[in-house]
């Protein structure tokens, strides 16, 4: 896909008010999560990047392993944050019991830890209450605290259930003042304008598969359409930039040529081939996965090169926003309300 495309769909993406990224555990999740941090920091941007209670890879990356439900400033213009659904629940009880002491018996008790940890969709309806809190905090002048939120969201499986959850609610309570307030949450994610889903796959057999389905799930069934893919750790086509061609075919063949008996140190030279070779290989590998996916899916791919580290860096991660920059003639947003 051609820059300028990808910067148009990025600053897309980043205009909407509450961004799911969404995928496989494994994928590349929270890189992408903080990348699209910083291109919407790079377009001015005030950001909220969240991570769930399963999630710790934000904190880390940012070095703030103690990472809880207040906010940290760790950038010009970019907070993160950790969504801790028991403190949420505890934080709902004691507001609705007005005896301070009776509060704090209930939220202290072994009963209230098992039903917080037990409850079916507890969880997921206390994190995303405290998500549509977050977005919709205003500043004294009535603008908004965070233009974007960007939640790196739990695995598919998870990321599903938190999503289908305001629905399933509104049908089974169907009425009374908790209903009311789900239906505008609801509302909320439903609103394309406002929020966005982001999918991330690697590109290999199981991931793509399920990333696949779920784009399909979240298309037909939560009526929540992926806005982007992100096709993470893609490697680099060599023989498109190898010149001239017979130099390919050397590199790329079963059978060195003359290019070993014009260097000394043959095992060195060996090793580098060996090497092109492998990444040749997966390359054409890739290139299958990468032709599925833009056969299949509803919305633009944006492919992540593979970046030969064991530690993705905030210096890596920036690189990928750096390729994101939108010029501000293409730059979207929602107005400051």
């Amino acid at each position: 896909m051609p820059t300028d495309a990808i910067q148009k769909d990025i600053a897309k993406l980043i205009s909407r008010r509450l961004v799911f990224v969404m995928g496989k555990g494994g994928t590349g999740k929270t890189t992408l999560s903080s990348a699209l941090a910083f291109a919407a920091q790079e377009a001015g941007k005030r950001v909220l990047l969240v991570e769930t209670e399963e999630g710790t890879a934000i904190g880390r990356i940012f070095g703030k392993t103690d990472l809880d439900g207040m906010p940290v400033q760790v950038s010009m213009g970019i907070s993160i944050a950790r969504v801790k659904p028991k403190e949420e629940m505890t934080a709902y009880t004691q507001f609705h019991v007005k005896s301070g002491f009776i509060a704090k018996r209930i939220t202290g008790s072994r009963l209230f830890d098992y039903l917080a940890t037990a409850t079916p969709g507890l969880k997921e309806i206390m994190s995303l209450g405290r998500l549509w809190r977050w977005e919709s905090e205003r500043l004294e002048d009535g603008r908004y605290i965070y233009d974007i939120i960007i939640v790196d969201s739990p695995a598919t499986g998870h990321v599903l259930n938190l999503l289908r959850l305001p629905k399933t609610l509104i049908n089974m309570i169907r009425t009374g003042p908790i209903v009311s307030q789900v239906k505008r949450l609801d509302a909320l994610l439903k609103d394309t304008s406002r929020t966005a889903l982001a999918l991330v796959s690697l590109p290999e057999e199981l991931p793509v598969k399920e990333s696949v389905e779920l784009m399909s799930i979240a298309n037909d069934e939560i009526n929540m359409p992926v806005q982007i893919f992100f096709l993470n750790g893609i490697y680099p086509d060599l023989s498109a930039s190898c010149k001239p061609q017979s130099a390919c075919d050397i590199v790329f063949s079963d059978t060195p040529g003359g290019l070993y008996d014009s260097v000394s140190n043959q095992r060195a030279m060996g090793a580098v081939l060996a090497a092109a070779r492998h990444q040749h290989t997966w390359r054409g590998v890739h290139e299958k996965y990468i032709d599925h996916v833009n056969a299949m899916a509803s919305c633009p791919v944006v492919e992540i090169p593979f970046f030969f580290t064991n530690d993705m860096t905030l210096h890596e991660i920036r690189r990928i926003a750096k390729n994101w920059h939108t010029p501000p003639e293409i730059q979207g947003g929602v107005p400051h309300a």
